[in-house]
């Protein structure tokens, strides 16, 4: 993921200092190219916690549950493009993100991977149930 971000980067600062209708096309092509690895990063993590399967499987697990559930996709992408504007352009914010940053997002966006893996482990919602001594009716 590192590496592709930083071909990204370097074919878009290619193509702003080209600045014609080949920049143009650059910058659109590498846009294309950036939303499938964005979904993907979102949702690696959550799927290698939940599910044991090589990386590479993983990785393609993660971006068809990004494009299946895309409503979901977007929903997270709005969270971490709020988190991340506030934490640049709102510095009271900063100290927000510094004491519980991390765990907010964790939290915020728990909510949206336990409703999207439900699908994939529908047993697993009885089983909650059964340990946290709630029933379901």
């Amino acid at each position: 993921m590192v590496v592709l971000l930083t071909l990204y980067i370097t074919d878009l600062r290619y193509a702003l200092f080209l600045g014609n209708t080949i920049g143009r096309i650059m910058i659109i092509s590498c846009s294309v190219f950036l939303i499938p690895i964005t979904l993907t990063t979102i949702y690696i993590f959550p799927v290698q916690a939940k599910f044991e399967n090589k990386i590479r499987d993983n990785l393609k697990n993660a971006l068809l549950m990004s494009l299946r559930h895309f409503p979901c996709s977007l929903l997270l992408c709005f969270i971490y493009g709020t988190f991340l504007l506030l934490t640049l352009f709102f510095i009271p914010f900063i100290m927000l993100m510094i004491c519980c940053g991390a765990g907010l997002i964790a939290y915020l966006t728990s909510n949206i991977f336990i409703y999207i893996f439900r699908n994939y482990l529908p047993d697993e919602l009885e089983e909650d149930l059964e340990r946290s001594g709630e029933s379901f009716h």
